[in-house]
């Protein structure tokens, strides 16, 4: 635990490189001066479409968060990843909840593999928002 403060800033960029973790992304706009920032990064040899049909359908009752199931489901999070596209779970409109943890995450305006998903920190989180205990 003493160590934390000094690993943070390798944990928050884990995987990226300087450029993106420099680089403006989707949501900047709405919080310009954060006290803390995250970017993580892994290659995927995949196009941007191919992608976004497994990140689409993420979240609770939805394709799972491709994750430790077993971890989550202890703490009965009731979380079932996919090892699939399931057709169902392809469409996301603004506004829609998608069941993550403790923050929902939220489609922002955009389609396809344009679009993004925000999540909404700060404050208290709607209580259908916790896919966690319930």
């Amino acid at each position: 635990m003493l160590a934390a403060p000094l690993l943070r800033g390798r944990y928050n960029r884990w995987g990226a490189t300087t450029s993106e973790v420099t680089a403006p992304m989707p949501g900047d706009e709405l919080v310009p001066h954060p006290r803390l920032g995250y970017t993580r990064a892994i290659t995927v040899n995949a196009s941007p479409e191919t992608v976004w049909q497994w990140l689409v359908q993420i979240g609770q009752g939805r394709g799972g968060l491709y994750s430790f199931d077993g971890l989550e489901n202890l703490a009965r999070c009731n979380i079932h990843s996919v090892d699939r596209i399931v057709g169902e779970h392809q469409q996301l409109s603004v506004g829609d909840l998608v069941r993550a943890e403790r923050h929902p995450l939220y489609p922002a305006p955009g389609s396809g593999a344009r679009a993004s998903l925000r999540r909404r920190t700060g404050g208290r989180p709607p209580r259908e928002a916790s896919p966690c205990g319930q």
